[in-house]
């Protein structure tokens, strides 16, 4: 009996080496969770005399070999690619042949399909160090997260940033005041600065992504009256213009948008402007039209002729006049018959507000537009909600795809397969998947990795003490073999 005993011992003490020694050997293995070998006294079903408690026993046996799913250390890398969950959860994978794994090593990147390079014409997938196809939902081109789990695609098409013309500008400028109107030159000529009070000029976009310039025109309209109760506004025609390639100006028309309605009527640029109202006394910008202004005479203020029926609009309110501008893009048809009326989503929009007029050098203080040329994709990155986000040289940002965290009821169900990778099982439960940090879900770190949570000097002590269980083992077996041999001698 005690050769089989002894025999148990050995190979439960051979176990807990092979054990501890993997454990040491993926000491520095990204993702891995170290193990340790359980055991379990032996006992004969049937012992003479039942019920004694005076039994011997059989020896040893490994009951399980379990494994530590603690997080390892998260230490920061120079991939914005490479991922690490802080807390629950793994990363679902699928293999070429369709065999779905899960992970905590996020030491991830783009493959492109054909194998080859990461071109723009061709798909790319994000994967393990295994080749496994990282798992997560994608976003639709309306930024919203569709269908099911499937492979994290960058397509040829998300590589790219299609333009987007400019469909709104502000601008907000600062005029002097001090400047003299009677000392402007008439008749006025975009291309004589002596005409004008004040210019500057804008970049926008077409639907093609080339860039456009509009100039924007400020004249003052003369009045040589003090203020007064009846006299207490300074005007000014605002022409808004696109500079052509040649240099020379074509006047765009301007409108407001219609009352009660989604559509903006727009004028003959020939005989109506947009009009700015400044308060003479507090310089604030405070209306704010479409049509013309005569000039003012001694003892007669200057007049205000609105072309679209809404007269003067206030421009102290906390919303601005709808202003809109027409023509602005050169790659779609000009409208020539006025008064125009269209969509306002078929005009670019304009917003002055903050425009003021004092006694200070004339300057723009803000300006912005929302338009863009294409861009080539120059990076991918992580959010924290676990967001794949492509930036792209235009400055613009798309979302492609979301990576899932997924949990299980019980994590030493799961089988190793390898690759630092497992299997979930009938024991481990279904995989749960949800966006990092929500519920009981680690929360996602970009631009790093999980270390193993190995603890060196722990499996080190565990070595000797395995390494001296198997030896005292061996003393059993050959303290047994002596009594044997003198047994034989007698």
């Amino acid at each position: 009996m005690s050769f089989s005993t002894a025999i148990t011992g050995l190979k439960a003490a051979s176990t807990d080496l092979d054990v501890r020694g993997n454990n040491i050997a993926n000491a520095s293995t990204t993702g891995f969770k170290s193990s340790r070998a359980e055991f379990g006294d032996i006992y004969a079903s049937n012992v003479a005399g039942g019920g004694s408690t005076n039994v011997t026993g059989n020896g040893v046996r490994v009951q399980d070999i379990q494994q530590s799913f603690a997080s390892g250390t998260i230490e920061s890398t120079s991939n914005n690619l490479d991922l690490a969950i802080d807390g629950e959860g793994f990363f679902q994978l699928k293999n070429s042949a369709g065999q779905v794994t899960y992970t905590r090593s996020g030491a991830f990147e783009l493959v492109p399909e054909s194998g080859t390079s990461n071109t723009a014409s061709v798909n790319s997938v994000l994967r393990s160090n295994s080749g496994s196809a990282v798992q997560g939902r994608l976003y639709n081109d309306d930024g919203v997260l569709v269908g099911s789990e499937q492979n994290i695609t960058i397509s040829a098409a998300d590589k790219t940033s299609a333009p987007s013309a400019t469909s709104s500008v502000a601008l907000s400028v600062q005029i002097d005041s001090s400047l003299d109107p009677d000392n402007l030159r008439t008749p006025y000529d975009p291309t004589d600065s002596s005409t004008y009070s004040y210019g500057t000029t804008q970049t926008v976009y077409d639907s093609l992504g080339n860039t456009q310039t509009l100039a924007y025109q400020f004249v003052e309209v003369s009045d040589p009256n003090d203020p007064s109760a009846t006299d207490d506004t300074t005007y000014y025609t605002v022409h808004v213009l696109r500079i052509e390639d040649d240099g020379s100006y074509t006047e765009l028309p301007v409108g407001m948008q219609d009352s009660g309605t989604t559509n903006a009527t727009t004028y003959d640029p020939s005989s109506s402007n947009l009009i700015y109202a400044f308060d003479r006394s507090s310089g604030t910008l405070t209306g704010i039209g479409v049509g013309s202004v005569a000039a003012g005479t001694t003892g007669t203020a200057p007049v205000f002729t609105d072309a679209t029926g809404q007269g003067m609009q206030s421009a102290t309110s906390s919303t601005s006049p709808l202003v809109y501008i027409g023509n602005v893009d050169p790659t779609v048809a000009a409208v020539t018959t006025f008064p125009s009326t269209a969509d306002i989503d078929e005009l670019v929009s304009f917003d002055s507000s903050g425009t003021t007029q004092y006694s200070s050098d004339s300057l723009v203080k803000t300006t912005s537009q929302n338009g863009y040329a294409s861009g080539s994709l120059t990076g991918v990155s992580f959010e924290e909600d676990g967001d794949l986000v492509a930036s792209y040289s235009n400055g613009q940002s798309k979302k492609i795809a979301q990576i899932q965290v997924y949990t299980f009821d019980n994590p030493q169900g799961l089988k190793a397969a390898g690759d630092t990778e497992w299997v979930a099982t009938a024991d481990s439960g279904v995989a749960v998947g949800n966006p990092p940090g929500v519920g009981l879900n680690g929360s996602l770190v970009s631009g790093s990795l999980e270390s193993s949570n190995v603890d060196l000097s722990e499996e080190l002590v565990g070595l000797i003490i395995a390494q001296r269980n198997y030896q005292a083992n061996s003393k059993t077996l050959e303290t047994q073999n002596t009594i044997n041999q003198t047994i034989l001698n007698i």
